[in-house]
């Protein structure tokens, strides 16, 4: 009988087993300093991008890997170091009200994840941890949106943050959805299951799309990275993403009485029309073409859907002002009583132009004296007066 060639007949836990000690061996060696070093290992160092010296990050099998020095030094963080994860961190990692079950719902995004080269890691998992805190001493839920990332942590950096979790963390957490599971994500939380914690691995749960996400946790509270909409994540599996009705909250199409009351006594300003125009005062006033320009159909169509399941979006995420400017149009567009109906036309073409002097106050004083007394409604007077601030 011919002998079974090495590695065939194993099992994935096998497999895994083997990876994962092999991976723990080599670390040892490399942080060993009696063990053998190449001579050559200045070719897995990076120039940094910033200050043109060494980069603290080499190059490994798992991503970038923090330099593991042989003798430790204590990392000092600079301010600029802590503006710098600062800065992305609400991104990463955001508390999303609650699950069906009331518990504090986490949600951790991958393609918010910055490049290793240019932010500490390690300030970044203290800054975590510290946002972690405030949940873990009850029962919480993380949701991890595995799709989209550029960038990937070293396995060196996934150890010490599993290590860097207390009893309480890993206890009180009672599911983790991986939605668009990677190969990464697959095989990172499968050793962490099959190696260290099988316990933790029957709390996993992985989801294929955000339709079947919104079965187990109320997406409408989920500000989802427009890169997880994209056609190589969500929109690979599904055209259309679709909740159950008891979430559901429609904005555009819908009467402005219906979205804000009367008086605009049931929330004010409807929320896509205060996002859009913050979003262009900040970003888009100097932008060309604003207004008349038009953004990528499925960014568009994704935001517009996110608005009509009642989701929180941040435009800001989207980095695009003209699909800011496009949402507006649109819900003025879809309302079913335009805000000027036919017999304003004649007042409205009888407003003076602006002319660009600071002192002119003519056509301010015509809007206020006689567009937005002939609107018919109390809460499009509300809305257009706040469009024109």
């Amino acid at each position: 009988m011919s002998r079974r060639p090495t590695g065939l007949g194993q099992t994935l836990k096998q497999k895994l087993s083997s990876l994962s000690l092999s991976a723990a061996a080599a670390a040892a060696a490399q942080s060993n300093p009696t063990s053998p070093r190449s001579d050559d290992s200045s070719s897995n160092w990076a120039s940094s991008p910033i200050s043109g010296r060494p980069s603290p990050f080499k190059k490994g099998l798992f991503g970038w890997n923090r330099k593991e020095e042989e003798e430790e030094e204590e990392y000092i963080p600079t301010q600029d170091d802590i503006e710098r994860v600062e800065s992305c961190l609400d991104r990463i990692i955001c508390q999303a009200g609650v699950d069906f079950e009331t518990r504090p719902m986490v949600v951790m995004t991958a393609a918010a994840l910055p490049d290793p080269r240019t932010i500490s890691y390690d300030l970044l998992l203290v800054r975590i941890l510290a946002h972690l805190d405030a949940y873990v001493e009850s029962d919480y839920t993380v949701v991890f949106l595995a799709a989209g990332g550029r960038h990937t942590p070293g396995w060196n950096w996934v150890w010490k943050a599993y290590r860097s979790l207390s009893r309480k963390y890993r206890k009180n957490l009672k599911k983790l959805y991986i939605v668009h599971s990677t190969w990464f994500s697959k095989m990172l939380f499968s050793l962490a299951g099959a190696i260290i914690s099988p316990k933790f691995f029957r709390k996993i749960q992985y989801v294929a799309t955000l339709s079947e996400l919104a079965e187990h946790v109320p997406l409408v509270q989920i500000d989802i990275a427009p890169e997880v909409y994209q056609i190589r994540e969500n929109l690979k599996y599904e055209q259309q993403i679709t909740i159950p009705r008891t979430q559901h909250a429609y904005t555009f199409g819908v009467p402005l009485e219906e979205l804000m009351g009367e008086y605009g006594e049931n929330g004010g300003i409807p929320r896509v029309v205060k996002d859009c125009a913050e979003f262009i005062r900040e970003c888009g006033m100097e932008v060309e073409g604003i207004f008349r320009r038009s953004p990528s159909s499925v960014l568009l169509r994704q935001a517009k859907e996110a608005y009509d399941r009642g989701q929180p979006v941040s435009l800001s995420a989207w980095g695009d002002p003209h699909i800011a400017a496009v949402l507006l149009k649109k819900f003025f567009r879809d309302l079913p009583e335009p805000l000027f109906y036919e017999e304003m036309f004649p007042i409205i073409r009888k407003c003076p132009i602006p002319t660009g002097n600071p002192g002119d106050m003519a056509t301010i004083n015509y809007l206020r004296e006689h567009i937005l007394p002939a609107l018919r409604t109390d809460a499009a007077e509300i809305v257009f007066s706040y469009v024109l601030r």
